[in-house]
């Protein structure tokens, strides 16, 4: 298995005293991954509709401060697009 059975140690009097936050994240597990993409490859999910806005690289900030306003939901940031 890729992930520990035993929980992680934690330092918590850091996370206290230093006021540091603790947050986590969802990640898919190989076999939902697998799926998603069969659904994308055979064209059951069409995933054009959800994105409000493409940018190219260079314009990133511009698209995270598209989504930090709410005038897009879902952007593309497109590499080969200038």
């Amino acid at each position: 298995s890729l992930f520990p059975e035993e929980p992680a140690a934690l330092p918590v009097n850091d996370l206290y005293h230093r006021e540091i936050q603790l947050t986590t994240a969802y990640s898919a597990s190989p076999a939902a991954l697998k799926e998603a993409h069969r659904l994308l490859e055979s064209g059951a999910v069409q995933v054009a509709p959800l994105i409000s806005a493409i940018y190219p690289l260079s314009d990133l900030m511009k698209g995270v401060a598209a989504v930090a306003a709410q005038e897009a939901m879902k952007i593309l940031i497109a590499p080969g697009l200038s």
